[in-house]
């Protein structure tokens, strides 16, 4: 074999290297985008979800709101039992409109690792919000205002005796509302941040 057929053996046998390196990347970064889709599916449907919840129960608790104005109690409930519907509405419009500008197949991976971590970002600090006030204010109010209207008990004339029942419960949404956000979400953009990593080991490799 001459040095130009040595050339062009090599030339040939480097751009099929070169190809099948191209189609494993291809592959790989299917692959890894197609797990990554299924796993913020579910934080997604979730938001998706809470987002018609929460446009259900708004109307519900104006009318008990307009239904017990002559009761200041009751009407300051609520008023704050809509408020943070509201609230939660508007945050759950956030979060989705973050999982959206995601695009898993047309985006580079850095473009994506970028995304994630505003997607990240916007969940962390929606949850201070969620955890904070959104939870405790709706739990409390929509517990009043439940028990007036399905029972009709008064929670404010001897609050003491309901105290034990309200804390545990307040208690266990909290704890369940954490248990949802570690599992549902944390994991999740963990799994896809691991998976984006490996992408981006791979490109760099070749």
């Amino acid at each position: 074999m001459d040095i130009n057929e040595f050339k062009s053996a090599w030339l040939q046998h480097d751009r099929k290297l070169t190809e099948n390196l191209s189609i494993n990347e291809t592959l790989l970064k299917k692959v890894n985008m197609d797990r990554s889709r299924k796993e913020l599916n579910k934080p997604l449907i979730y938001e998706i979800v809470s987002f018609f919840f929460f446009i259900i129960l708004i109307p519900v608790f104006i009318f008990l709101a307009v239904l017990y104005r002559s009761e200041s109690n009751m009407l300051i409930c609520g008023i704050l039992a809509t408020v943070a519907l509201v609230l939660g509405l508007v945050l759950c419009v956030k979060k989705i409109r973050l999982f959206y500008r995601i695009d898993y197949f047309n985006q580079p991976v850095i473009q994506l690792q970028e995304r994630l971590a505003l997607l990240k970002s916007g969940i962390l600090s929606a949850r201070k919000i969620e955890v904070f006030f959104l939870l405790p204010t709706l739990f409390i109010t929509a517990l009043v205002l439940m028990l007036r209207y399905l029972r009709g008990i008064d929670l404010f004339e001897d609050i003491s005796f309901f105290l034990p029942l309200i804390l545990p419960g307040l208690l266990v949404t909290i704890v369940g509302t954490v248990f949802i956000n570690k599992y549902l979400y944390d994991k999740k953009i963990k799994n896809v941040e691991h998976l984006l990593m490996e992408l981006k080991a791979y490109q760099q490799e070749v």
